[in-house]
């Protein structure tokens, strides 16, 4: 059954305001933007593809949440160099749970990435989870899985959480000095 336009609409607003309002910034000049997201994005589909040679790989085309909330917050918890509170961990669960089904289509700003979402793959799909993020520490963090089938066709699976901070400085009337880097890794939690 197809969703009317309307309803896409809604949760991709909903989370939209999540990811404005998640955490409240010390200052504008430290907020996450929307093209902080899609430049995180980017790296994280680069960093995923990067551990195969040459794959044509194909870009999920929403966000998905296969999580329980209890295990993105047992995951978060269980990092030590990442102290979140429960307040957090619950405003993470909660972004992630409500971004699924949002289009991931606004996220994308490379336009040969654009061209690669499709649920249908030869080689690899990437499938990403809502940003998660952390104005006060400029973090964003996202679940990314890799399905890619094996040699003898089964599909396979790497998933991970990964960390990346963002450096720099924003100019206040011109584009944001930047720089991304993967600050940490981790597996989801077991029930």
């Amino acid at each position: 059954m197809k969703r009317k336009p309307c309803f896409k609409f809604i949760p991709t607003a909903f989370l939209l305001s999540l990811l404005v309002g998640a955490c409240q910034p010390k200052s504008e000049s430290t907020r996450i933007t929307d093209l902080d997201v899609a430049q995180v994005l980017n790296f994280a589909i680069d960093l995923a593809v990067s551990r195969f040679e040459n794959p044509d790989y194909r870009i999920a085309p929403t966000f998905h949440s296969d999580l329980t909330d209890s295990i993105i917050i047992k995951s978060f918890s269980a990092v030590d160099d990442l102290q979140y509170d429960s307040t957090t961990l619950n405003e993470f669960a909660k972004i992630y749970e409500w971004g699924e089904g949002v289009e991931i289509n606004p996220w994308i700003s490379d336009k040969d990435k654009q061209s690669r979402i499709s649920d249908e793959f030869h080689d690899l799909l990437i499938v990403a989870s809502a940003p998660m993020v952390d104005d006060e520490n400029r973090r964003i963090f996202f679940y990314v899985q890799v399905y890619y089938p094996d040699f003898e066709y089964n599909i396979k699976t790497l998933a991970s959480f990964s960390g990346y901070q963002l450096t720099g400085e924003r100019t206040p009337t011109g584009p944001e000095i930047v720089d991304i880097h993967l600050f940490t890794a981790f597996q989801a939690a077991l029930p």
